[in-house]
């Protein structure tokens, strides 16, 4: 193998030299520089004298420019090459473009669509050794997913596909492929051709483009390849009679390109072990050590809050969509993706490689959180995890299996390294998602906006509630504390929907009662709550409750009244009021204690558990494992936020039919159950469209007078169907739209009943403690305040 300058071990970060002469970036390389170390100039030399007085004559100028006159870091140019096809063999191809256009670092250049040929075929039969019989086809080379991109970052990205055959010797340079099929190869040498700067090449898949364009000219990549990032492999030693999946795609190529002097590094996406499990198979595809890339996702739950434009993108991958209008497809909301899709494990191995590439750094900040952020970026409290370039020595057998060795000496290869995998894994579990979140497309891309509806002010208000979750955190950390010395928790003040939907509640805090006309004391815990401001006789009384020492925690938000009738920020308290309880709960956790909470009465044991722990504070048999914290309010802001784009996306027509139903009604009734209607509904700010009567949650019982029944009905139900109800409307002719967890069957027997499926579960409680009995925190109150309040302002809107 062939050499170049001692290699130190290396952080993954780019670091651009400026060329004197014309001031273009050349050298991009990746270096560790340890903390607390400087660079040290041995004394004794004239030059190194000059060099001296120069760099301080340097620095001297340099620290008198403005800040603003900092240049910008030149952007790293990449070409990706990856085996994406459509529709989709690994989603995760689709994700990991997006990447490639949407880091800010990168500038990327060219898109090399590797396509082998059993994959095309409907059913990829005996395609070789290493690789399954591939049942999902047909599909071809990814070009619109590219195109779809293109459209959202407003870019023109040029792409091409490459050979479809494999090569027949390291050597080959495969000019005999018909003249499609060399597009991704020319493009490749072009682009290598026309840049400046040495360029990153980044191979996901076969290498089959990049080992013959290799061939076709040596002396080019030599010259303007900056690094071949390859994908490939597995640890050393290699595993037992297995090869891996991207080495077995092409095998020439990867000993063409390791038997090569170009620098290369190297990420193993297998690892020499057997001790993981994935598509129901142990394998070392899905197994760790330090030296892989890769993780899994524990599901994609996200999606649907990425950016509009990316979420139809990821939607129309998901779901395999054959629609021809594939550019529109990005531009308005089609159908959004199963529940069972999104709560699959989702298996990655390209991260680390974007982190070397980069240069971005995987830290640990100071309250627990996992980001990726560029290294300017790090603060002196963050922990760096290490994802490092290091130095080996390869030796590649003849099947493109290889071996690696780190050394200390030269060496034009290095390994990717990432310390403790699953500490990584960990990481990267939280750090992947909230980086795709901040992804942003091209504005222009998405329609002129809908006016705005009540479900979308109320996805504002939980943006607002992410944003403040590290004071409620702060806070109910410091109730946890009062509450473990004895204090009781109190709910109080001038929002009385929100007093009786935090006390006796299915998922929450059996400790939790009406404060009334009760004194707080010192130790104790007051969660106060109040529509639109404090004012000032709230002030007053927080005031003197916080002199004898009660800890306050008041609620009141910004959200305000939508199309000034309806309330929104009644709805954020109570959104809020979970999001704090589980970071009251978190916080406990973390002193070994593990507060007592409801479980629905509803479902079989609950009452009996109910009774179980009366009057009991604390868990005494049973302990749960310290919860980071902000870790469950996020959990139930993402199931919040999940449900009412699930609501929005597939039940909007109902609501809509049932304003209409509403609107040209002669007589109309709410019939709830619950803890927060019908106080909730009866906000003095809000029109009184109807009269509210509260009905029982778990006896199905005939509602209507059929003497005097009205002519629409809106049902806000709990768990189960309201069966004899449904059957009056039908009988009756009366319109009639239910909401609940479980429908009638069939769920709407006649034209005139409607049923809107809230998305809550069962249960009520949307979010697991590991190792607790129940789940947490309840959806049905935030929900059915959505769906009523949705229902209420469209019928508003609709003129005469």
């Amino acid at each position: 193998m062939g050499h170049r300058a001692a290699t130190p071990r290396l952080r993954c970060q780019v670091i651009r030299e400026l060329d004197e002469q014309n001031n273009t970036a050349r050298g991009l390389g990746c270096n560790r520089i340890e903390a607390g170390r400087q660079p040290i100039v041995q004394p004794g030399t004239h030059m190194n004298k000059a060099l001296m007085i120069a760099g301080a004559i340097l620095s001297f100028l340099l620290a008198q420019l403005p800040s603003w006159a900092a240049p910008t870091p030149p952007r790293i140019p990449v070409i990706d090459v990856t085996d994406l096809y459509h529709p989709h063999q690994d989603v995760g191809d689709n994700f990991d473009l997006i990447t490639a256009y949407a880091l800010p670092e990168l500038d990327l250049r060219a898109v090399v669509l590797d396509c082998t040929e059993p994959f095309r075929q409907p059913v990829a039969k005996d395609p070789g050794p290493g690789l399954f019989p591939d049942p999902n086809g047909p599909r071809e080379p990814g070009f619109i997913p590219v195109l779809q991109l293109n459209h959202i970052f407003g870019r023109n990205v040029p792409c091409g596909t490459v050979p479809f055959a494999r090569m027949k010797s390291p050597g080959d340079r495969m000019l005999d492929a018909p003249s499609f099929q060399q597009q991704g190869i020319e493009l490749m040498l072009r682009t290598l051709r026309e840049s400046t700067v040495p360029v990153h090449i980044v191979s996901f898949g076969s290498a089959r483009a990049v080992a013959v364009a290799y061939n076709r000219d040596p002396q080019l990549f030599r010259q303007k390849l900056a690094r071949l990032h390859l994908c490939a492999g597995g640890s050393s030693p290699p595993a037992t009679n297995y090869i891996e999946w991207n080495v077995a795609l092409d095998p020439q190529a990867i000993v063409c390109l390791l038997r090569s002097d170009l620098p290369i590094a190297l990420y193993p996406c297998a690892a020499n072990n057997a001790n993981g499990k994935g598509y129901g198979v142990v394998s070392p595809a899905h197994s760790y050590d330090a030296h892989n890339t890769y993780y899994r996702l524990p599901d994609l739950r996200f999606i649907p809050r990425l950016n509009p434009p990316l979420r139809r993108y990821l939607e129309y991958a998901v779901q395999r969509s054959s629609r021809v209008d594939f550019l529109r497809a990005v531009e308005v909301d089609g159908p959004p993706i199963d529940e069972k899709l999104l709560t699959k494990e989702h298996y990655v191995w390209e991260t680390g490689v974007w982190l070397c590439v980069s240069g971005r750094q995987l830290v640990r900040r100071a309250e627990g959180t996992h980001r990726i952020i560029p290294a300017t970026d790090v603060l002196a409290t963050d922990r760096v995890l290490p994802n490092e370039l290091h130095p080996c020595e390869v030796k590649v057998r003849d099947d493109g299996i290889y071996e690696f060795r780190e050394t200390v000496q030269s060496s034009n290869v290095q390994v990717y390294y990432r310390g403790d995998p699953r500490a990584n894994e960990t990481a990267l579990q939280e750090a992947l998602p909230a980086l795709y979140l901040s992804f942003q497309g091209n504005p222009s891309v998405s329609v002129a906006p809908a006016a705005e509806t009540y479900l979308s002010r109320l996805q504002k208000t939980i943006a607002q509630t992410r944003s403040n979750l590290t004071t409620l955190t702060e806070s109910a950390d410091r109730a946890a504390h009062e509450f473990l010395a004895g204090g009781k928790l109190w709910a109080a003040g001038r929002q009385p929907d929100f007093i009786s939907e935090a006390c006796g509640r299915a998922g929450g805090l059996m400790a939790m009662a009406p404060l009334g006309r009760l004194v707080p004391t010192n130790h104790d815990v007051v969660l106060y709550a109040v529509p639109g401001s404090l004012n000032g006789g709230d002030r007053n009384l927080l005031k003197q409750w916080r002199e004898q020492g009660t800890t306050v925690i008041a609620f009141s938000s910004s959200a305000g009244i939508f199309d000034q009738n309806f309330p929104v920020d009644t709805v954020a308290n109570i959104i809020e009021l979970w999001t704090w309880t589980g970071e009251f709960v978190a916080a406990c956790s973390r002193l070994d204690h593990m507060p007592v909470l409801y479980q629905s009465y509803g479902l079989p044991g609950g009452p009996e558990r109910g009774k179980k722990y009366q009057g009991q504070r604390f868990h005494d048999d049973l302990t749960v494992q310290p919860v980071t914290a902000g870790v469950l309010g996020r959990q139930y802001l993402d199931q919040i936020e999940r449900m009412l784009m699930k609501i929005d996306q597939t039940q909007k027509p109902k609501l809509l039919q049932a304003a209409q139903w509403w609107k040209q009604a002669g007589s109309a009734t709410t019939l709830v159950t619950g803890h927060m209607f019908p106080r909730h509904g009866q906000d003095p700010r809000a029109p009184k469209f109807c009269d509210f009567a509260a009905v029982p949650a778990w006896e199905d019982k005939e509602l209507l007078d059929p003497n005097h029944p009205p002519s629409f009905v809106l049902y806000l139900g709990y768990q189960f169907a309201p069966r004899k109800l449904v059957e009056q409307a039908k009988t009756m002719g009366v319109k009639l739209v239910y909401c609940d967890v479980q429908p009638a069957q069939p769920p709407e027997p006649a034209s005139n009943v409607v049923y809107v499926d809230p998305g809550w579960p069962l249960a009520d409680g949307c979010v697991t403690v590991p190792g607790y009995d129940i789940p947490i925190l309840p959806a049905s109150g935030v929900v059915q305040a959505a769906v009523y309040w949705t229902i209420a302002s469209e019928r508003a809107r609709i003129t005469p």
